[in-house]
């Protein structure tokens, strides 16, 4: 089994978690967050054992240049920033390549860096598991399936951009919970929601955050 952390690390020492993984992958960037350019090094991940760890210069430049040219609004319908979503994407892509040649029932559990984790039980029947979901979307913080399904993860930063132009009227919306949803379906996983992983999690807001509405900033 593998462990994927992603993403800024923002607050993830406020929490505590109860995974112990022979092979834990982590993929992040050397500031704490977009507005916090504290350094993050390899040794603020000991506490994850002797992961596999990399660490990369944050440029969102990128992704923005990717949002523009799909010649899209700034915002989705809840103010967040395709760029960012993006980012996001890109996160999941760039730890799931890190992940060395598994067996194909082999059981990955990708989850957010910020967050703590308390797992009960692994087992599952579907091809992808999730903490809850409603009629199109699903919780986002954590993801656990199979190493065989890890394709379905490492597409959707390039599928985003289609489903922003030529499915954008197919999509519930733009958001991240949605986008998962419609993403799995589209590759036939069957979804199922447990209980058996529970996690912490503190937003920590940010001028960038669309909680701040038309004052949000790029």
């Amino acid at each position: 089994m593998a462990l994927c952390l992603f993403g800024f690390y923002r607050n993830a020492d406020d929490f505590v978690r109860n995974t112990e993984f022979n092979d834990v992958y982590i993929f992040c960037p050397t500031i704490k967050a977009e507005n916090d350019s504290t350094e993050i090094t390899h040794d603020t991940f000991s506490k994850f054992g002797n992961p596999k760890v990399c660490l990369y210069n944050y440029d969102k430049q990128i992704h923005i240049e990717k949002s523009n040219k799909l010649n899209i609004p700034r915002f989705n319908e809840f103010y967040q920033q395709s760029y960012r979503i993006f980012s996001f994407f890109y996160h999941i892509k760039g730890v799931l390549e890190m992940v060395k040649h598994m067996n194909e029932n082999d059981i990955i559990l990708l989850s957010r860096i910020d967050i703590g984790l308390k797992i009960n039980d692994l087992e599952f029947e579907d091809d992808i598991m999730v903490g809850c979901m409603n009629m199109h979307a699903v919780d986002d913080k954590w993801f656990l399936f199979r190493y065989k399904n890890i394709y379905v993860f490492t597409s959707l930063y390039d599928s985003y951009e289609t489903y922003l132009t030529t499915e954008r009227d197919l999509l519930p919306s733009t958001r991240p919970e949605d986008v998962f949803y419609y993403h799995f379906k589209k590759y036939h996983m069957k979804i199922g929601a447990t209980d058996n992983i529970t996690y912490d999690f503190n937003h920590v807001c940010s001028e960038f955050c669309g909680h701040n509405g038309e004052n949000t900033k790029t």
